[in-house]
């Protein structure tokens, strides 16, 4: 005899408890990994928005230091307005004592009689037009202009005589540039 046992039941409850527990480990698994995944993404979008921050920081502060470059040019273009202003308020604070110490050394050199009709300057080379009445007048003027510290020797260019006698001569001097001038005033008797 023979005995029959049936393990099917039992057999049936166990797969159905390892299906049941393989399934909620699939549900574990699957919920785990989307959680993870969600929490990866989460981190990447809060690094994506930190990184759009610091962007935007940056992009304010390029902003910024573009105004303030674009400021610096500007002062740097006003700077050099200006020393262009004060070179030439320099060349003609120059050009002033320069025109004062002529006049004086002209003034200083007139003999008697003699008149000048016309001065013109050009890059310090000075040509004077003047009327003496005579040669002798003429000859002493040359001598007091080379006299002058302010001024090289004069170039006759050209006497003429007027019908009443008087001579009409012109001259070339060149002005003296103020080292020079220094030197000679610094060097010893």
């Amino acid at each position: 005899m023979s005995r029959n046992i049936n393990l099917l039941a039992w057999r049936e409850v166990r797969r159905i408890k390892r299906t049941r527990m393989f399934y909620g480990a699939m549900l574990l698994s699957g919920a785990l990994g989307t959680g993870l995944g969600g929490a990866v993404a989460y981190g990447y979008q809060q690094t994506l928005a930190a990184q759009q921050q610091r962007n935007a920081h940056i992009v304010a502060h390029i902003a910024h230091f573009d105004d303030e470059i674009a400021q610096a040019e500007h002062y740097h273009g006003e700077v050099a307005d200006l020393d262009q202003q004060l070179a030439r308020f320099k060349r003609l604070l120059e050009t002033r004592t320069d025109t004062l110490r002529l006049f004086n050394d002209l003034a200083a050199s007139l003999e008697d009689g003699v008149t000048y009709r016309h001065l013109e300057r050009r890059h310090g080379q000075i040509n004077v037009t003047a009327v003496a009445p005579n040669e002798r007048q003429m000859s002493e003027q040359l001598r007091r202009l080379a006299e002058q510290p302010g001024l090289n020797a004069p170039v006759l260019a050209g006497v003429t005589s007027e019908p009443e006698g008087q001579r009409i001569f012109t001259l070339e001097i060149a002005q003296a540039r103020p080292s020079s001038l220094l030197a000679d005033k610094e060097a010893p008797p």
